[in-house]
């Protein structure tokens, strides 16, 4: 019995072992935007009037995962521009948004989730995207009953 335990107990640690390294891989492969708050919000209002975002991007590593990424939200139409930086800083990019003033923030977090970006960070603090997704939408649901 002893002699079947000890290859069993070793078998089990170099899955366990497998298992946390293939974890540790994608987390740090994930794509994650860092944003600053200025006031209360993330974005500002330039000269024309539309709402604009800079903050930093890690986990797109090529040139190729920079492009898909901007073309996602380039297909909305409320975007009129997104620049991400080629020069990579501590495996961080410099990215801005520019969006037509009247966009809601839903249409923002959906693209972030159809890339599959999970997690955003705001003044260093995690979000998960889907949760603020449905507080989003929770909030619009209990606007739209007021009235």
């Amino acid at each position: 019995m002893k002699k079947l335990l000890l290859p069993l107990i070793l078998i089990i640690v170099i899955l366990l072992g497998n298992v946390t390294i293939s974890n540790a891989q994608t987390s740090d492969n994930e794509t994650v935007l860092s944003f600053q708050k200025k006031g209360d919000k993330i974005y500002e209002f330039n000269s024309h009037k539309q709402k604009y975002i800079d903050f930093t991007i890690s986990g797109l590593e090529t040139q190729q995962q920079v492009d898909e990424f901007i073309q996602i939200f380039l297909k909305i139409k409320q975007i009129m521009d997104f620049t991400i930086s080629s020069k990579i800083i501590d495996n961080q990019r410099t990215a801005s948004i520019t969006f037509d003033r009247d966009i809601s923030s839903s249409f923002f977090l959906d693209a972030l989730l159809d890339y599959g970006v999970k997690n955003i960070f705001i003044d260093n603090e995690k979000f998960s995207v889907e949760k603020l997704k449905t507080e989003k939408q929770n909030k619009s649901k209990t606007a739209g009953t007021k009235k």
